[in-house]
């Protein structure tokens, strides 16, 4: 609040690395699902939004995308990468049950553990 006004709060380049292994992949996947739900239970965020859709080749060594590029490219998508799944059951029915593979990752039990509450 400023002035007795809610302020406008946009979540904008957002990313999550992987190093590239299965390990760092679901690393990732976790860390947008933690995000998510956190984010989604916080009253005044009006966005949020993730940094790329797909590798950059000029992004510092830094993997954050939902989709690999193709090799030849600077950014042209090629292959889905795991977190692409869970990005799109984000905000759906099939959420709980797709985020629920994140629960020991993120070391909570359950989803209401991620705000500190039932």
């Amino acid at each position: 609040m400023f002035r007795e006004k809610r302020r406008s709060i946009i979540l904008s380049e957002q990313g999550f690395h992987s190093n590239g292994t299965e390990q760092g992949d679901r690393e990732q996947a976790a860390g947008f699902c933690y995000a998510w739900e956190k984010i989604s239970r916080l009253a005044g965020i009006d966005a949020f939004i993730l940094h790329r859709h797909a590798y950059h080749q000029y992004e510092g060594g830094l993997n954050l995308g939902l989709w690999r590029r193709k090799a030849d490219s600077v950014v042209t998508p090629d292959t889905e990468r795991p977190i692409y799944d869970y990005f799109k059951a984000a905000g759906t029915p099939t959420q709980a049950e797709a985020f629920r593979f994140a629960l020991p990752i993120i070391s909570v039990e359950k989803r209401g553990d991620v705000m500190g509450r039932e």
